[in-house]
């Protein structure tokens, strides 16, 4: 399986349908026939960074905060 982002192999499965990345360090959760990418802060917060429905957010932009 490749990253849905950056298309690299280097992925780590943290569960059933959720996935890392070590070389763009985005989480990414598989829920259907969509995929939703993460990036996460320095408080330890996700924020949906990318998904099947938009392109990647510039840096200095507002993310939504996933609770």
């Amino acid at each position: 399986m490749r990253c849905f982002y950056c298309q690299h192999l280097s992925l780590g499965e943290i569960s059933t349908k959720h996935y890392y990345c070590m070389e763009c360090c985005l989480e990414f959760k598989v829920v259907e026939d969509r995929w939703y990418g993460y990036m996460i802060d320095e408080e330890g917060d996700l924020h949906l960074e990318v998904s099947s429905d938009m392109t990647f957010s510039p840096a200095g932009t507002t993310h939504q905060t996933i609770d």
